[in-house]
């Protein structure tokens, strides 16, 4: 029971849950004792319970080894410090990490990063005029996702520096593009075919409808620095471009970072490219996620990694739980907050210059709009998109090409959940919770920063009473709650119950 608390309160609501009333059988007690931390931004138990590593935003990695008497003592020396790389700034910082399903043969560490500018620039070198003390904040950079090998050295796990491999971001034009103080790298997590998840935002602003050379981002370092392509400067949208990071669920080789042969779109031929990487897109700011336990098959060449629930915080209205559980899915983004469409970007007429338009010439245009390239969810799935210029004919027809709806979304400043359903003509319709064309039982509720959260299926020693046994723990950082979900084996909600 402490172990699942414990998981909750140090990602993200310690503070406030400390001052809350804990349902019947939980307790909140002080897990580590006497240790301090600066802004713990996650954890994680190694598989026997054995070791928790919690790593800290400014880029610092700690383990913590538990005793005979289950409690847990932190290491003194960490496993690794890598803050003169890390850019540390507003949302930013070392925000992902994981362990290798065999670390404890192989040791392998993984770690995802905002570069500092100086350091991205000067590749950490004072030849070319790095300096230790020196930090370029607010400016054009990258995330980065780095592995190294742990070992055992005078009773301390140490990361050995050598041991160094850039998996995603060897340089500024291979990286995860930041362009902005939000919106950026989130989360990693193995499936279960030992695949490694990635995911990123959309790095436009929040400040504004970003549909590219926005003022307040950070776009014209960007694109003379090569972190964009000039058909990338086209702000939220390029969460619905394949061949950009942002505003994805990737998935890459553990060993080389490369895209896997079984993602929806890749490329033999260009295996780094972003789009050989993506297996979901049309996200915004996808800070948490997490795999089912059990979910997925265990060969990476089958295509299945489960089921991955992402969080992923809204922009003025809904706030998303979504489920990744086939490939290819498209989440609508920016062209759809929520389960419906967003009134400013849906309205943008934004070209997607990737996407040529194989009928020729259409509306004074060679190329697609993002607004002409995704279609509402339909009972029928049909996912056909069609000429703008002549409705027989079908420019594409693909998974991509059609919204998946979020599992359920929350309201800001009004309590309404809602779920995802089809009426009698198979439209797709967007109940509220606790109705009975919802078929969910609970009361609607608000928040505004959807923080993902964790499967809890009911193993160890001291296990949650019974009724949590299979449920979703779900938070949101903004609205301060977490809450309980029963989904069934279809990944349909049923159920929404308060936690805290």
């Amino acid at each position: 029971m402490k172990k699942g608390i414990l998981l909750l309160c140090m990602a993200m609501l310690c503070v406030y849950l400390k001052a809350q009333t804990l349902p019947t059988g939980f307790a909140s007690t002080d897990f580590i004792a006497g240790a301090t931390w600066n802004s713990p931004v996650g954890v994680s138990f190694t598989p026997d319970g054995g070791k928790l590593f919690v790593w800290e935003k400014a880029g610092k990695l700690f383990v913590c080894n538990r005793q005979s008497n289950g409690s847990y003592t932190r290491q003194t020396t960490p496993v690794i410090d890598i803050s003169g790389e890390v850019g540390n700034w507003h949302d930013y910082g070392l925000t992902g990490f994981a362990f290798d399903p065999e670390f404890a043969i192989n040791g392998f560490i993984y770690l995802l990063y905002v570069v500092d500018r100086h350091h991205l620039l000067t590749d950490g070198i004072a030849s070319r005029g790095y300096v230790a003390s020196t930090n370029q904040y607010y400016a054009a950079t990258i995330g980065r996702v780095t592995r190294y090998k742990t070992q055992t050295n005078a009773g301390n796990l140490v990361a050995i520096n050598s041991s160094r491999k850039i998996l995603v971001g060897e340089s500024k034009s291979t990286g995860l593009p930041i362009l902005h103080r939000s919106h950026g790298v989130g989360s990693l997590a193995f499936a279960n075919d030992g695949t490694l998840l990635i995911t990123h935002g959309d790095a436009a602003s929040y400040e504004s409808i970003d549909g590219g050379t926005d003022v307040n981002t950070y776009y014209v370092d960007a694109l003379a620095d090569g972190i964009i392509r000039d058909e990338e400067n086209v702000g939220a949208f390029r969460s619905q471009m394949l061949n950009s990071h942002n505003g994805k669920l990737l998935r890459i080789d553990r060993e080389t970072g490369d895209g896997i042969p079984s993602n929806p779109y890749y490329d033999a031929q260009a295996p780094r490219s972003a789009k050989s990487r993506v297996w979901a897109l049309g996200l915004r700011n996808p800070f948490r996620m997490s795999v089912k336990p059990g979910s997925g098959s265990t060969l990476p060449q089958t295509g299945d990694i489960g089921e991955v629930f992402i969080g992923d915080v809204g922009m003025g209205t809904w706030e998303e739980l979504n489920i990744a559980k086939a490939p290819g899915m498209n989440f609508g983004w920016p062209i759809y907050e929520g389960m419906t469409l967003h009134p400013d970007y849906s309205r943008l007429t934004v070209v997607n210059k990737d996407e040529p338009n194989e009928f020729g010439v259409c509306g004074g245009r060679s190329h697609l709009r993002f607004t002409e390239l995704i279609k509402q969810d339909n009972a029928a799935r049909n996912k056909r998109i069609y000429n703008p210029c002549n409705a027989a004919q079908i420019v594409r027809d693909n998974v991509r090409f059609l919204h998946a709806r979020p599992a359920i979304d929350w309201r800001h400043g009004q309590d309404v959940a809602r779920v995802g359903k089809f009426d009698g003509a198979g439209v797709a319709t967007q109940p509220s919770i606790g109705t009975a064309e919802s078929g969910v039982t609970g009361a609607g509720f608000r928040g505004n920063s959807s923080s993902g959260g964790i499967w809890y299926v009911g193993s160890g020693t001291k296990p949650f009473p019974e009724e949590y046994r299979n449920s979703f723990i779900l938070l949101d950082y903004g609205g301060r709650w977490i809450k309980k979900l029963k989904i069934d084996y279809t990944d349909v909600i049923t159920k929404v119950d308060n936690f805290i």
